[in-house]
């Protein structure tokens, strides 16, 4: 649901700087009011988009990767020797998500889409693409380093 006009938007984001206090008036009547040195960003529209598409080629570790996204759903395919995949969620700069691999150091307990070898991941998406994150063993918080450099 918009709350605002466009151009109310707009015009509200031009003197943004220079108001303390954010006034929305519903269209019930009823008035919120916001500190605007407490707002670290705003959204217009009818979802939150990702700011960044990841879909694309990476290189990581020597290799090559490839990455599909689906609105806030990505998959990275990635070492095919062992069928690798990691599947994750995008939520504003972050993806988290798991590895799933045929084969890897560590035996998982249960299966993740039918394999025992996964693992979770968690990566910062930076503002060129690039992907810089931790992976664990099953379900171990992930605190290995992981890094996918986009390159294209």
């Amino acid at each position: 649901m918009r709350i605002l006009s466009l151009t109310a938007f707009v015009l509200m984001l031009a003197s943004f700087t220079m108001a303390d206090v954010l006034n929305i008036k519903m269209k019930d009547g009823q008035v919120h009011k916001f500190d605007t040195q407490e707002i670290l960003s705003m959204t217009y529209g009818e979802s939150e988009q990702p700011s960044i598409d990841l879909s694309g080629k990476y290189n990581y570790s020597g290799q090559t990767a490839s990455a599909v996204q689906r609105g806030d759903t990505v998959k990275i395919m990635y070492n095919r020797s062992e069928n690798a995949l990691i599947t994750g969620e995008v939520e504003a700069d972050v993806l988290t998500g798991v590895w799933i691999e045929d084969a890897s150091g560590r035996k998982c307990e249960e299966p993740k889409q039918g394999r025992f070898y996964w693992g979770k991941t968690v990566f910062k998406i930076q503002a060129n693409g690039n992907l810089k994150g931790q992976w664990g063993y099953c379900e171990d918080e992930p605190s290995q380093n992981w890094e996918f450099i986009k390159i294209q």
